[in-house]
Parts: structure tokens; sequence; C-alpha cells
């Protein structure tokens, strides 16, 4: 076959190649207990209306449009029952077996919008999930679980609009089960309880401190167990007001798995959800390598027909998370040449909600040696508190031209769908992150990639968002 003049590589948005030098935590590896603790303190107000909708790069949102970064806290946007239950996947940090040491998790949660003294919405529940796919489901699979129970959902630990505190099932499956869709208007007050609290915590508190605390029990033999409590009360003011419950033999394997914040509904008459801060999970297991963004993804192709002056152009464009306006939008494009790393482009973050950073390199050469040319995309992190999550590198190769009369594999990509019959947050509902797909388009080793169609749909788990154009570009680059 002849040499094809167009080359073009996609990175899985997912696939986070990141040039961090970081590794996994083994299992409750012994010593000083790991503590993360959220960066939004950092972040600022953000600068677009609706705030800055990447979290961070320890996070995963569903969906992108209902969540924002403002006034030093993450903020869920979404209190409509149609799609009530949405989430924010912690990425970086897991709970392992076997636990040696005790495991906290640490949050403040408060109603956005309404008056404190006008309650929540009935239905309203706020908290975490935790034990979300145990220690075998894909954590990208368990980044996604939102909306409606089912397999492998774990537990959810919340506060309802009646102010009690309770453990819930989210793994039990609903009687009915979306095919394409997640079924929506579900009602959390029905779920399963495993426990619940003998009293109620008042809700006419701005902001409720919420905490899990699990001590294992080192002396049993015959399962892993331990001592799980729950306590919730006003974070600030009078020390009453407090509610809490107490598990003495909590399975370890309930608690192993994936944490994800959660918001249902909100306070009442409110549009928005609610308020997360001050999150902090101890005894957990570092994942640093797991990190998303702020650089998310790079396409590129190298243009050589006829009429291009100078023979060739590097045309790279940088897919970047959903930053406020406010953020740095600058960004320059290195290249490998034999003395080393050199500037080669610089560009701006487009401004319309795609946050896209495109470059551009006239006279483009491929390597003399016939070898892959390595690239990094920077970000410009600027002078801001937040410079530890907006700076990192992005880095991948540009393949070279293959030479006039050798063999090259093209492979084509369409119908790409994430959830597959009833819903299961395990392989069996979620074809996503695609593993198959994936390790057998690499094995093929192709040269050029394809995109012929139908690369997301509009309904894949949940509905379309059309209400405006920010809206619907940012559902868009959700899915």
């Amino acid at each position: 076959m002849n040499a094809h003049p167009v080359q073009l590589f996609l990175w899985s948005l997912l696939a986070l190649p990141l040039s961090l030098a970081c590794h996994s935590v083994g299992p409750q590896e012994r010593g000083a207990p790991t503590v993360f603790q959220d960066s939004w303190a950092e972040a600022g107000p953000g600068g677009k209306p609706r705030g800055r909708a990447w979290p961070g790069k320890d996070w995963h949102a569903t969906r992108q449009e209902d969540w924002r970064v403002s006034q030093s806290r993450v903020e869920c946007l979404n209190s409509k029952a149609n799609t009530s239950g949405r989430t924010l996947a912690l990425l970086t940090q897991t709970i392992s077996g076997a636990i040696t040491q005790p495991v906290s998790v640490h949050l403040q949660v408060a109603a956005l919008g309404g008056d404190v003294a006008g309650g929540w919405k009935p239905g309203a529940h706020a908290g975490l999930l935790f034990g979300v796919g145990g220690p075998d489901v894909h954590y990208k699979r368990s980044a996604l679980v939102q909306q409606a129970p089912a397999e492998d959902g774990g537990w959810l630990l919340s506060v309802n609009h009646e102010g009690r505190l309770r453990i819930s099932s989210f793994h039990d499956p609903l009687e009915r089960s979306g095919y394409w869709t997640l079924p929506g208007g579900v009602d959390f007050d029905a779920l399963p309880v495993m426990a619940e609290a003998p009293g109620r915590v008042a809700l006419n508190h701005a902001w409720l401190d919420l905490t899990l605390h699990y001590e294992p029990n080192l002396d049993r033999e015959e399962f892993a167990s331990g001592r799980l409590s729950v306590t919730v009360g006003p974070a600030l003011g009078p020390s009453a007001g407090w509610t809490s419950l107490v598990l003495e033999e909590f399975p370890e394997a309930d608690l192993i798995g994936s944490v994800s914040l959660f918001s249902a509904l909100g306070a009442s008459g409110s549009e928005y959800g609610f308020g997360f801060q001050g999150f902090e999970i101890t005894g957990g297991t570092a994942h640093p390598d797991r990190a998303l963004g702020p650089v998310l993804a790079a396409t590129y192709l190298v243009d050589r027909s006829a009429d291009v002056p100078g023979g060739s152009v590097l045309r790279l464009t940088a897919h970047v998370a959903a930053l406020g306006k406010s953020d740095p939008g600058g960004a320059r494009l290195m290249l490998q040449e034999e003395q080393g790393w050199v500037e080669a482009a610089r560009g701006d973050r487009t401004s319309d909600g795609t946050d896209l950073v495109r470059f551009e390199v006239e006279g483009y050469r491929d390597r003399k040696n016939g070898k892959a040319r390595a690239y990094r995309v920077e970000l410009d992190a600027g002078e801001t508190a937040w410079s530890s999550d907006l700076g990192g590198v992005f880095e991948g190769s540009i393949r070279p031209e293959p030479r006039p009369g050798q063999e090259w594999v093209l492979a084509s990509l369409s119908c790409l769908k994430n959830q597959v019959g009833p819903i299961a947050w395990n392989k069996s509902g979620l074809w996503f992150p695609h593993e198959g797909l994936v390790s057998r388009v690499a094995a093929q080793d192709p040269d050029l990639l394809y995109f012929s169609g139908d690369q997301i749909y509009e309904g894949d788990l949940t509905g379309p968002n059309r209400k405006d154009l920010d809206l619907s570009i940012a559902d868009y680059q959700t899915k």
C-alpha cells in the first residue's frame, strides 16, 4: 500500500498518559496512614458564569455540567428530580484491603441556594458512596456510578430531608432498569437500609460535618471486619444536635472500593443541589497515576498536501479540562529534537466552552532516523494557588510517515457505546472503558485511526442536555 499523507493519533480521554513520576501505593502499606485532602480551598472563585466545571485532577464529575468549583468548595448545580443522584468520583484514592490501620473519611456538606430555615426538598439526600466496585471492578467503571442503584454500586451514606443519617444499599438493582439511559426520578428514601441512626440531625445549619471512621478488628480470624462509626452534626455552633450510628462487626469487604460524593435534590426553593468542602480521607490507598487533567488528550495530523507552503504542517489539538475563564489559557508545544526539547508553537485555550488549544508547526519534518518524535503539551499554570492542579504535562509521540511501498495499518472506529443491557456498575453492564477494544487496537499498532462516526450517543447513560449551548457542550464533553 502507498503511504498516506495524513497521520492521526488519538489518546483515549481516560488513558491518562501524564508525565508524572508517580506510583500506586500497595494495599494498606505499613507506616504512617496516607492522608488525602481536596484542593478546592486553593482554587479560588473560578471564572465562568457557572464556575470552574473541572473539579481537579483527583476527581471525575458525572455529569460535567452538574458541578463547579467556586468559593473554595465544590458545588452540585443540579436539583432536578429526573436526574437526581449526581456524583463526583474520587480517582486517586481508594479503600483497599487488607485493612490493618484505621480508615476515616470526613467532609462538610450544605444545601445551596435556599433558606436554611426552609429545610430540604422531600427525597433529598447528601453524603457519599463508598465500597463502590469492590476490589475487582475497573476504577473507571466505578467513576460512572450515578443516579440509579445497581450491582457493584456500593453503599450510600447520607443525610436525608428529615435529618435521618443512614447507610443504604446502592448495589441492589431497581425493578426498572434502563437499557440505554438510566432510570430517573429514583426514590432514594426507598433504598434498602442497612443501618439508621436513632436520632435526627437539625438541618437549620449552614454546614453539616459528616465523618465515617473504621477501626479494623485485627483479632478476628473468621472474616475481616471492624467497628464502623458515623457521625453528623453542625460544623459550627453548639455541640448539641449531633447524631451517630455504630456497627460493631462491619465487613471489611463492604468498605473496600471507590468513593464518590453524592448529591440528590437540594434545599426547598433552590435550583441547586449540595455543596461540599473540607474533604479528607485517611488510611486509603493512593493512585497518583490515575490523575485526570488538566490536559486530557491530544489529536494531531501532518498535512503534506500539495497546496501547503513549505512542504508540511503539523496540526496538533490539545483537549483541556473545563477550566474557568479566569484560569491561565496559554500552552506551549514542545518537540524532542536531537539537542533536546524545543518549543515548537504556542497556543491559547478557546473561550467558547470547548476548551481546546490548537497548535500549528510549519515546515514539520519526520526525524531522520525514522523513529517517532516525542512531544509535550505544557499548560501554563500561572501564579495561582491552584497551580499544582493546573500544571502538568501531557506527553505523546508523532509517528513517522510510512515510506513509499511500505505496508501501513488503518483502524476504523465508530459506534462507541458505553452502557449495554440492564444497568450494572461492572463489566456486565458497562462496556466502558473498552479494555478489549483498546488492547486489540494497540496490538494492531495502526498508523492511521479513522473515526467514521457515532463517537458518542447522546442518550448514553444520561439523556442529552439541550437547555442551552454551554450545557450541551459540557454534556458532549462528559460523554
